[in-house]
């Protein structure tokens, strides 16, 4: 039979089916239906074929309802069929998706798009490798075109990356299809493997992990199982132990033991306690052992035991300690040193350390903590708390400050501060200590602190003297000079540059420019007498006239001598110069008339007013820009003239108090007796102080200079600082001078000998050195070893000629220590011992910049429009430096024309000075008639006086003149700035 035949006769068995179904429902209807039944018009139709009729109808109609329920019940299954459909496709755990040949979306279910984190809608007809890691986009055209080609699936794996641009790793199996019009389709399932890669990666690193720790080399690692037999043991453990390689390879563990336990310094109690350890498989065990050759293990032994507890085995590790316990002997030994040198030093030696909170303690101090803080070192281990309570409340910001500075940038701490304590004591200490970084981020310091009130104490009495001693002069007006024929070089002290008119802070005018400041023919006399000092030592005295700008005569007193060296050599000239204009005017005026004295009178106070005037106003610029190097200059890094000003005033301030003292001393100068002091000095300091002076002249060549100590010296001794100083400038001067290659080295030491201990300093070069001969002339005046060398080099060869006279006067000499011909030279310094009283003993000398640290009152800021009306440019920059730098705007007239047109043109303009700052003298128009035509116009702007007129009648004129204020010349700049602040204020 035919398959067609078949279904024909499948379709009648179910309509056969049908029927009977509803024959028997018409049956059992049949009783309600036949009282029912309805009447049908009998025309041509016999009663049988109308039943029968009937009957038919009656049958197909529940034919019919029959397949509308069979219809209903199977688009109810179709129905659920559908979303059983939707449940298995849409929301599989697992991505399908059909691409075409070329890899773009034509079908998609939602996993697929919740993998890429995208709408369906923005999937669909899009190529697929947009949403691929493009390290993995050939690995999925590859597979792709395999499939299509081989007709079997294929299996590999890539990543997705999401639309917030993450990865995620999938599994992707593709198998071609064909759809219903023959196309070629990939059928595509994605399996999402993220979490099955990250632990895969876990596990690799762990892996990783593993091998590096089984295989350090720091650690011997050895694992045995439940019966002692080794699973695992790296290089290390036959290492540390010796093992021969037929030992370490056997994996019975009892024979490794034996061979081991013989190599231990107790082999019994070894083996007792690796028996009990794999007897008693819960205990852990960390301990020593000594072997015979004097090493030490450090061993740990520990179960091996999976989650659920079960025993698996025992590992072992060892490691080499020897070294860690011998450097903490040493260590301990150190501590215990340091505690007995700190004991018996003044002052603490401490460690500090801030943490990265802030918080900070001290894990070391010493004893002396008690004394310099009255504060138990062991009450501040971890909290510094008591020790910074007792600093003064007006040090603790600054204090503060500069510790975050010095661990912010990793400078050494330096710090002067105050204490105060219970009973209302107050003291000075100094703290100096170096930072270091830890690994936790926390900033340690190793420092010293002591006790600074007595150098504090002294500070102030020197700073009240030296200003005493500048009052003094400046009442005198009488300035020293000397001249070193060595060297060439002269020095004058601050008020000889006022007498002349010369900026101090420039360096020394030359021989020439100073005669050029006096008349012709008194320059002539002057310059005779100074030649014939310098050839036979005949002093001078003489008075000679000096030009000045506005023509008007001042004369000057000269005097000077020669300087001789032991030998009674010529080795400089010394002097000074006065102003003696007020005796000539006065002996002048003694011969006038008694009938003229009211008119000498009144020539006498204009006299005293233009000697005012012509002393104050360049002194106004030598003191003004002295406070500027004090408050902005930048000692580490002054260059030029600059900084030859500030090593005149600072370094050699002590150099040159003590000649000034001489020239005050005019008997010991008429006598030509050069004498010594034997005061308490700073040994350390003036080393340091040479060093920071000679560094930069020796680096220049390439030289290393280094300073050094070859035993502990006292800081401060008995001596002559000035002459100190010269002589270690002058040898280590000489040394930088005549060395080409190599290094500089001072070196301080004492040497004691039954009779007397004596300071010892040697200069030592790799210069070119010396023969016998030459040696034999080293200390005669104006010789030097070599001729070649003062054409060289240039100097007269009086320098060592002068330093071992001023050391034979302090009770010591210079002497040639060694030398050799092209290897270099040693001169030693021996100087008496005779320590300070309140010295300490130093094991070291650290190079560092000298500093002359000034304090200084602040300031107020000043707020306005300045116009400064001064006619010289000096007096200009400053004052209106000293007023921008305070927050003014300054305006600079000329002259007092100039100012007044300008005060002018500001009222027109509408923005009116706030104050006028005026010289009382000036061209064109002077500050008094400016004053008064001011006052005149009614205009009331603060007028302040600004003059070197410095009388009581001075200030009343200019007050009468229509001035608001006086400021004298030189200036003061608090003064200044505090004036032009309060009547900037008035105006406000």
């Amino acid at each position: 039979m035919s398959q067609d035949n078949a279904i024909d006769e499948d379709v009648g068995d179910a309509r056969k089916d049908l029927r009977r179904q509803a024959e028997s429902i018409l049956v059992e209807k049949s009783a309600s239906a036949q009282a029912e039944r309805p009447s049908y018009p009998t025309s041509s139709m016999s009663l049988e074929e109308t039943q029968r009729l009937v009957h038919e109808l009656q049958v197909h109609r529940i034919e019919l309802e029959l397949q509308n329920e069979e219809l209903r019940r199977s688009q109810h299954e179709l129905d659920a069929s559908r979303e059983r459909y939707f449940d298995l496709y849409e929301l599989a755990p697992t991505g399908f998706c059909i691409f075409c040949e070329t890899g773009i979306v034509e079908e998609a279910n939602l996993t697929t798009a919740m993998m890429l984190g995208v709408d369906r809608s923005r999937l669909i007809q899009q190529p697929f490798s947009r949403f691929i890691h493009k390290a993995d986009q050939d690995c999925f055209y590859l597979n792709l075109r395999q499939a299509l080609k081989s007709s079997e699936s294929q299996t590999f794996e890539l990543r997705l990356v999401k639309s917030e641009e993450k990865t995620a790793w999938v599994q992707v199996v593709c198998v071609a299809i064909d759809d219903i019009e023959g196309n070629s389709k990939v059928r595509v399932g994605l399996t999402d493997i993220t979490d099955r890669k990250t632990i895969e990666e876990k596990l690799h690193v762990r892996t990783a992990f593993f091998e590096a720790i089984a295989n350090s080399p720091l650690d011997g690692i050895l694992v045995v199982d439940t019966d002692g037999k080794m699973i695992h043991q790296n290089a290390r453990v036959a290492e540390l132990w010796g093992l021969p390689a037929e030992i370490a390879g056997n994996p019975d563990d009892t024979v490794q033991l034996q061979f081991v336990r013989m190599r231990t310094k107790n082999p019994q109690a070894f083996i007792d306690r690796v028996s009990y350890l794999y007897a008693h498989p819960e205990v852990s065990s960390h301990d020593e052992i000594e072997l015979i050759d004097g090493t030490v293990l450090d061993r740990y032994t520990a179960p091996v035991r999976n989650q659920n507890g079960n025993y698996y085995g025992r590992i072992w590790t060892f490691r080499d300690v020897t070294e860690q316990k011998r450097s903490h002997r040493l260590q301990q030994e150190s501590l215990d040193l340091l505690r007995k040198i700190s004991s018996s030093v003044p002052g603490v030696l401490y460690q500090f350390r801030m943490r990265a909170d802030g918080s900070g303690g001290m894990p070391y101090a010493s004893d002396g903590l008690m004394q310099v803080f009255r504060v138990s070192p062991h009450d501040v281990i971890q909290d510094a708390t008591p020790v910074f309570s007792r600093i003064h409340p007006d040090d603790l910001d600054g204090l503060q400050n500069a510790i975050l500075k010095s661990a912010a940038l990793l400078v050494p701490f330096k710090y002067d501060f105050r204490v105060r304590f219970e009973d209302g004591t107050i003291r000075w200490l100094s703290a100096n200590s170096l930072p270091e970084r830890e690994q936790d981020g926390s900033t340690l310091w190793h420092g010293y602190v002591g006790d600074a009130t007595d150098a504090y104490e002294s500070a102030i009495e020197l700073q009240d003297a030296k200003l005493r001693l500048e009052e003094a002069q400046a009442l005198a007006r009488i300035g020293n000079w000397s001249y070193d024929v060595s060297t060439t070089k002269s020095y004058w002290s601050k008020q000889l540059f006022i007498l002349f008119g010369f900026d101090h802070l420039e360096v020394e005018p030359s021989y020439e420019e100073m005669l050029g400041a006096f008349y012709p023919e008194d320059a002539a006399k002057l310059d005779e007498a100074v030649k014939r000092a310098s050839l036979d030592g005949t002093p001078y005295s003489l008075v000679i006239r000096m030009l000045r700008p506005k023509s008007d005569v001042r004369y000057v007193r000269g005097e000077g001598r020669a300087r001789r060296d032991a030998d009674g050599k010529i080795v400089g000239l010394y002097g000074t110069a006065a102003d003696v204009t007020a005796e000539i005017e006065r002996e002048q005026a003694l011969q006038v008339a008694r009938n003229q004295a009211d008119a000498a009178n009144r020539a006498k106070s204009e006299f005293l007013a233009n000697m005012s005037h012509e002393i104050r106003t360049p002194l106004t610029a030598i003191l003004g820009f002295a406070d500027l190097l004090r408050d902005e200059g930048n000692q580490t890094i002054a260059l030029g003239q600059r900084s030859h000003a500030i090593d005149t005033i600072t370094s050699a301030g002590q150099h040159l108090l003590t000649i000034i003292n001489d020239v005050l001393d005019l008997s010991k100068i008429e006598a030509d007796k050069a004498t010594v002091e034997l005061i308490e000095t700073p040994l350390i300091e003036i080393l340091r102080e040479v060093e920071h002076l000679l560094r930069p002249k020796a680096t220049g060549k390439g030289l290393t200079l280094e300073v050094k100590l070859s035993t502990p010296v006292y800081d401060k001794v008995l001596s002559d600082p000035t002459r100190l100083r010269q002589i270690l400038m002058n040898l280590v001067g000489n040394a930088a001078k005549f060395t080409e290659e190599g290094f500089i080295c001072i070196t301080l030491g004492v040497l004691t000998s039954p009779e007397k201990s004596s300071l010892i300093i040697d200069i030592e070069d790799t210069g070119q050195g010396m023969t016998y001969e030459q040696a034999q002339t080293l200390f005669h005046a104006f010789e030097q070893a070599d001729s070649t060398v003062t054409r060289k080099h240039g100097g007269t060869g009086l320098g060592l000629t002068i330093s071992r006279r001023l050391a034979q006067l302090m009770g010591g000499d210079v002497t040639l220590f060694r030398t050799e011909l092209g290897k270099g030279s040693c001169f030693r310094l021996t100087l008496p011992l005779i320590p300070a009283g309140d010295s300490v003993a130093v094991n070291r000398i650290e190079s560092r910049a000298v500093s002359t640290t000034v304090n200084r009152h602040e300031s107020p800021s000043v707020v306005g429009q300045i116009l400064l009306a001064e006619d010289g440019v000096d007096n200009q920059r400053l004052v209106s430096f000293l007023l921008k730098k305070a927050g003014a705007t300054v305006d600079i007239a000329e002259d007092g024309q100039i100012a007044l047109e300008m005060l002018e043109k500001a009222i027109d303009s509408n923005a009116p000075y706030d104050l006028l700052l005026t010289d009382m003298q000036m061209p064109v128009m002077d500050g008094y008639v400016l004053a008064k035509e001011l006052r005149s116009r009614g205009v009331q702007v603060p007028i302040v006086a600004l003059t070197a007129h410095a009388l009581a009648e001075d200030r009343q004129k200019c007050l009468d003149a229509g001035c608001d204020d006086y400021i004298s010349k030189p200036i003061d700049k608090h003064a200044l700035l505090r004036v032009c602040a309060k009547w900037i204020s008035t105006r406000a």
